[in-house]
C-alpha cells in the first residue's frame, strides 16, 4: 500500500484578521507542488483542512501516516514587508496559527513523521519552545535578500551548509547544496530538541531536525519546487520510506 501523507493548508476568507490578504469567500489552498511531489515518490497527498473539533483531528491523524507543514501561501502586501519589523506568525494568520500549533504538537506525540516547509519550519520551531526573527534583513547584520520574488521556485537562490553527521546530511548524502529561497523571516533560537542543521553563507537558518523524533525536520527552502534536483528527490524518498515505517508500526490498530 501506498503511504497517505497529509499536507496542511493556507487559509483566506472574507472575515481575515491580520494581514494575509483575504478573499470574497473563504478558501483553504496549498501549491500544487507538495502534492506533486508526495506523489511522484509514491504516496498519496491528502490536504488537510483547519477543523475546530479534537475529535475530528485525531481521526484524521489515525487516517495518515505522515504529515507536510506548509508554506504562508499568498505573499505578504507589500506595505507590510517593507516595514523594518514584520508581524509574528501568530499575528500574520491567528486561525492558521492556532490550529497549526495544536496539529504540531499532536503529531510530534505521535511521533508521526513530519517535515515543515517554509513557515511549517517556523512552526515546528515556534511550537518547540523556539523563537524566530522578524525580519532578516533588520536583525541579522549583514544579511542577504532570502526572497527571490518572481523568480521560478525551480531555479536556486543561494548555497547552504549542512551539518555534517546530521540526520539530514546522511538522508541528502551531501553538505553543501544550492536551494531556492522565498521568505522574509527566519529561526532565530532553536525549540528543545531540535537541532540546527544547515545555514546560508549569511548565517540565516535554513533548516532544523529533531534530536527526540524519529523524522522531523524543518527545512526554510521548497524543495517540492526543486523535484528535479537529487536532493529533492532523496528528501522526499526518505520522507515516504519514514511514512512507511509509522504506518506497518500502528496497522494492526488502524
Amino acid at each position: 500500500m501506498h503511504p497517505v501523507i497529509g499536507i496542511t493548508c493556507a487559509l483566506q476568507k472574507p472575515d481575515g484578521t491580520g494581514p494575509v490578504p483575504t478573499s470574497l469567500t473563504p478558501n483553504y489552498y496549498v501549491n500544487s507542488d507538495y502534492c506533486t511531489a508526495v506523489e511522484e515518490v509514491g504516496a498519496i497527498p491528502v490536504l488537510v483542512p483547519m477543523v475546530q473539533n479534537k475529535t475530528v483531528i485525531a481521526k484524521m491523524l489515525k487516517n495518515l501516516d505522515a504529515i507536510i507543514f506548509s508554506g504562508g501561501g499568498n505573499a505578504l502586501p507589500k506595505e507590510v514587508t517593507e516595514q523594518p519589523y514584520l508581524p509574528s506568525l501568530a499575528e500574520q494568520n491567528p486561525e492558521r496559527y492556532r490550529f497549526d500549533s495544536y496539529l504540531i504538537q499532536q503529531v510530534l506525540d505521535l511521533d508521526m513523521p513530519m517535515i515543515g516547509i517554509c513557515r511549517g519550519h517556523q512552526m515546528i520551531n515556534e511550537v518547540m519552545g523556539g523563537t524566530i526573527y522578524s525580519k532578516i534583513q533588520t536583525e541579522i547584520p549583514g544579511a542577504k535578500s532570502h526572497h527571490q520574488g518572481d523568480v521560478s521556485g525551480a531555479k536556486a537562490w543561494h548555497a547552504i551548509d549542512i551539518t555534517e553527521e546530521s540526520k539530514l546530511s546522511h538522508i541528502l548524502g551531501e553538505n553543501n547544496i544550492e536551494v531556492n529561497s522565498f521568505h522574509n523571516q527566519s529561526v532565530f533560537k532553536e525549540g528543545k530538541g531540535l537541532k540546527i542543521v544547515a545555514r546560508a553563507p549569511d548565517g540565516v537558518v535554513e533548516a532544523i531536525e529533531s534530536r527526540e523524533h524519529s523524522f522531523v525536520f524543518g527545512v526554510q527552502f521548497h524543495p517540492e519546487k526543486m523535484r528535479d534536483e537529487a536532493f529533492s528527490q532523496r528528501f522526499f524518498t526518505a520522507f515516504r520510506e519514514a511514512a512507511n515505517n509509522y504506518r506497518d508500526s500502528k496497522e494492526p490498530n488502524r
